[in-house]
């Protein structure tokens, strides 16, 4: 699975807004990399 396809598979979850999935996606992604 990539961004992409992760992203899209969120968005059901934030009211089928694929922004606001990618804003979530982002918010994980660099919390992850600034724990590391």
């Amino acid at each position: 699975m990539n961004k992409a396809q992760f992203i899209a598979a969120l968005a059901p979850h934030f009211n089928d807004s694929k922004k606001d999935a990618a804003h979530a996606v982002d918010v994980v992604f660099d919390t992850i990399v600034r724990a590391m």
